[in-house]
């Protein structure tokens, strides 16, 4: 018993873990997509760039910058210290090849970022729009979910262990002949 709790343990926590990650994406997906098409549309790179500076080490919010073609940032309100967030070259390859680049970045050591990265065509320039944000939230919920889950894991071992203990002593006690 104590192999398929386990398993069923791995699943459940495999599931819900995928399932926070991929639900992180969801709005930068939305604006990435969308920044994208305004900026072939219209162009004006600046237009699609909040004015607001995100922190990327202690804001929640998600950001946006905009790369060149050699992945060199034009602009954004994505900020590390204080310069716009560095992104490997490589990120922008795969975007390129792909259609779209998700992924997660960790530009300083403690930081994680969900990101999307969709390359664009526009009027003023090419190159490539990057949504994303901070990890911190959903992360601190993963680890909870372990520890839940790893509780339910032992009490249900607990639980199986019991319940064996009395089946075999039942059984070993109606086993022995009676003596008259």
């Amino acid at each position: 018993m104590a192999i398929p709790i386990t398993l069923l343990c791995g699943i459940v926590y495999v599931t819900a873990q995928q399932n926070y990650r991929q639900n992180l994406n969801d709005p930068q997906i939305q604006m990435a997509e969308d920044i994208a098409a305004a900026l072939q549309q219209s162009g004006a790179l600046l237009d699609q760039v909040p004015q607001n500076k995100v922190d990327i080490q202690t804001s929640l919010a998600p950001f946006i910058i905009l790369y060149d073609t050699e992945g060199n940032p034009i602009a954004g309100n994505g900020y590390q210290g204080s310069s716009l967030m560095k992104t490997p070259k490589g990120v922008f390859t795969n975007a390129h090849a792909w259609g779209e680049n998700r992924r997660t970045l960790e530009p300083q050591a403690g930081v994680r970022i969900a990101s999307i990265v969709v390359p664009f065509v526009g009027r003023e320039a090419n190159g490539y729009v990057l949504v994303g944000r901070n990890m911190r939230e959903v992360e601190s919920r993963i680890a909870d979910m372990e520890i839940m889950l790893f509780l339910a894991w032992l009490a249900t071992q607990g639980a199986v262990f019991v319940a064996s203990y009395i089946a075999w002593f039942l059984l070993r006690r109606s086993a022995k002949p009676t003596v008259l």
